[in-house]
């Protein structure tokens, strides 16, 4: 067996999905392998196609949601649409690519390349058990295109609506796959050690997703202003190289912590009380899966309309669009630990922390089913 996962850099979600499927099989011994799907497209249709929407995203997010919106009315199983003629163009460079590289399973935790994998199917010869992979709390448009061996998807209480829309795909419940760090906790004062953060202070965390959607200053102004004064801010400005230099000159460094990108987001969780965050699929998810208190802050209008409703909906998060009903929120969470602990009780209830072991459970078990044997390790 010899695992294939295909991602792309429409937001960094859709690849941390990737990477904790990739994650999963390597602990297992099973080969897998990450590639950018746009690349087969060339290197230049992968830049501009990921920066397209970047741009889309965060400059005119209302014209993305009613892209979006016309997207789901149109979306059905007979007609093809735009992104699936234009998937479609690389689907030969793609095979070959997997023929070469003697990939017998491919993973997809993007819309894209699983529209590619669906043309390929029909036009040329692929053997490979071919599975998509749900990232948010929805059933996104042109779904009704793919033909996979399954559709894993986040929640039970979501198949009437991925059952509505008549699927060709099998459905398959297994949550979201977040990497194995997310389920592993450090106790609060432990990780705050090790990060050089104050200890028996709040400690709020903010992040503002990939595309850096939402006015991070505006609300980072008044809770400084509202909140405690022993209150610790620290603010993950990932490569936004001028909001981390913008922050810095406004704001006390005793008081607000900007980081550059770090991959010790799992430990900074851990030692917080509190986060705010962009409702993309996957942050939503790891912070549900590592138990922290959760305030949605502006979503694109679109699928991530969709992931606040259902965390409202399980009472996983709170949210808004305006910055004192953000700050409401937040402030009561910080000064009442039981309702901390309820969201977080319910976040176990509802969320799954082993997604990438169900996912590739089921994987290996469709593999025997085909091949008649379990794969070799």
């Amino acid at each position: 067996m010899k695992v294939l996962v295909l991602s792309c850099n429409t937001g960094q979600g859709h690849n941390t999905a990737g990477k904790a499927v990739q994650e999963e099989f390597l602990r297992r011994n099973i080969p897998c392998d990450l590639q950018d799907a746009l690349a087969f497209g060339g290197s230049l249709f992968s830049k501009g196609t990921c920066g397209a929407y970047t741009k889309l995203v965060v400059h005119t997010p209302h014209l993305f949601g009613f892209g979006y919106r016309v997207c789901g009315v149109i979306s059905n199983r007979h007609i093809k649409s735009p992104v699936y003629l234009i998937n479609k163009l690389y689907r030969r460079r793609m095979w070959r690519f997997i023929q070469s590289g003697g990939y017998d399973t491919i993973v997809m935790p993007h819309l894209f390349p699983a529209q590619t994998v669906t043309s390929m199917r029909k036009h040329l010869p692929l053997e490979a058990g071919c599975y998509e992979v749900s990232t948010d709390y929805t059933c996104i448009p042109f779904l009704e295109e793919l033909d996979m061996d399954a559709l894993f998807i986040p929640h039970a209480s979501l198949l009437p609506q991925f059952e509505k829309r008549n699927l060709k795909s099998p459905l398959v419940v297994s949550g979201i796959p977040v990497s194995k760090r997310f389920s592993e906790r450090v106790p609060q004062e432990e990780a705050r050690r090790a990060l050089g953060l104050p200890s028996g202070v709040p400690i709020v965390l903010m992040m503002g997703g990939s595309m850096g959607f939402g006015d991070m200053t505006a609300l980072l102004e008044q809770l400084l202003e509202k909140a405690p004064q022993d209150t610790h801010t620290v603010v993950m400005g990932g490569n936004n190289e001028s909001l981390k230099s913008r922050l810095r000159k406004q704001f006390d460094p005793a008081r607000v912590t900007v980081l550059d990108y770090t991959d010790r987001v799992n430990e900074y969780m851990d030692a917080a009380d509190l986060l705010f965050s962009k409702p993309g699929g996957l942050t939503s998810t790891e912070a549900a899966v590592k138990n922290i208190a959760l305030v949605h802050t502006a979503h694109i209008p679109g699928v991530e309309t969709q992931n606040v409703a259902f965390f409202k909906e399980h009472g996983l998060s709170v949210g808004g669009h305006k910055t004192d009903e953000l700050l409401s929120h937040a402030l009561s969470l910080l000064q009442n630990a039981d309702l901390r602990a309820d969201m977080c009780a319910r976040q176990r209830q509802t969320i799954a922390p082993d997604a990438a072991a169900t996912i590739c459970d089921y994987i290996i078990k469709d593999y025997a089913r085909v091949h008649g044997h379990e794969p070799e390790i």
